[in-house]
């Protein structure tokens, strides 16, 4: 055998020994990309190492091809799944946190929803303070919130602002009327949204009392 010779055999077990590293390489990528293209690769390149001898890599490249391709699927799948429930509202029973209280319900609920009625809570409450201010005294329960858009009568507020204190009262975002008491049960005057229940006086309500 002369030099030439010895050269090749060495070319060629360098390069079997190659491609069944190659092998064991794609084969893990199969089982962690979760990419089903590296697995016929993986597959082919050990069947070639194990033929040129290279066993150890080409045996490990094909192990690892059909981890991949068992494994491959079930976690595509499952990464679909989470996928598609992160752009999903929660639904059924929920449970969220209002400030201090913790807000049960049924209904689908998102936070648009809850900043909305947040911030036209927040309108309304703000309205009936300059309403207090001109007038030295919140407007009563049966007067309502109604009379921050009409002049109530019985008692009569003194100075009631011409053109009130609202163009017109907001429905929550879930298509009722704003509740309100004076005086309240949680502060000097409670302003409520039903919540998504539409059930009144339950830990579904949203107001001005837990929204802080």
């Amino acid at each position: 055998m002369d030099i030439k010779e010895g050269q090749t055999i060495i070319i060629r077990n360098e390069t079997a020994n190659a491609i069944g590293i190659a092998a064991f390489i794609l084969g893990l990528l199969s089982i962690f990309i979760f990419s089903p293209i590296f697995v016929p690769i993986a597959s082919i390149l050990g069947v070639i190492a194990v033929v040129k001898k290279q066993l150890l890599w080409g045996i490990l490249g094909l192990v690892c091809a059909i981890i991949g391709f068992v494994t491959s699927p079930i976690l595509m799948g499952l990464t679909g799944i989470i996928s598609i429930g992160s752009l999903v509202d929660v639904q059924q029973t929920s449970h969220t946190s209002v400030g201090n209280t913790q807000i049960t319900t049924t209904q689908t609920v998102t936070g648009a929803e809850l900043n909305d009625a947040k911030m036209q809570i927040r309108n309304l409450e703000a309205a009936l303070n300059l309403y207090k201010l001109d007038n030295y005294v919140y407007p009563t329960t049966s007067q309502g919130l109604q009379s921050l858009v009409q002049k109530p009568v019985g008692p009569e507020p003194p100075n009631w602002k011409k053109g009130g204190y609202a163009d017109k009262l907001p429905l929550d975002p879930w298509g009722q009327s704003y509740q309100y008491r004076s005086p309240g049960m949680h502060s000097e005057v409670d302003i409520f949204s039903s919540g998504p229940n539409k059930i009144p006086n339950d830990n579904d309500d949203i107001g001005n009392w837990n929204i802080n």
